[in-house]
């Protein structure tokens, strides 16, 4: 995977897919033993998923705070809690 700060954490997305694509390049160039291709084709898909995670986290974020601001209230409504002094 990608090199980061902190070793052992999930790369970003956008490293993770610089290394997604570095792995695909390889697999396509065809020079690697079967063996080599089947591990870094495992690690590929090791990679995708954790970058699909990363979606869906980021998809459910923007859910709620479409949520939220479906549910604000409308700019022309006045506050009626509120007393006049």
């Amino acid at each position: 995977m990608a090199e980061n700060a902190n070793p052992g954490t999930d790369p970003t997305f956008k490293q993770g897919m610089e290394e997604l694509e570095r792995i695909v390049r390889s697999l396509e160039s065809g020079d690697m033993e079967l063996e080599e291709s089947l591990d870094l084709y495992a690690k590929g898909v090791k990679l995708l998923g954790v970058l699909q995670g990363k979606l869906d986290s980021a998809e459910q974020q923007v859910q709620v705070l479409m949520g939220q601001l479906a549910q604000a209230p409308e700019d022309d409504v006045q506050d009626s809690t509120l007393s006049k002094a």
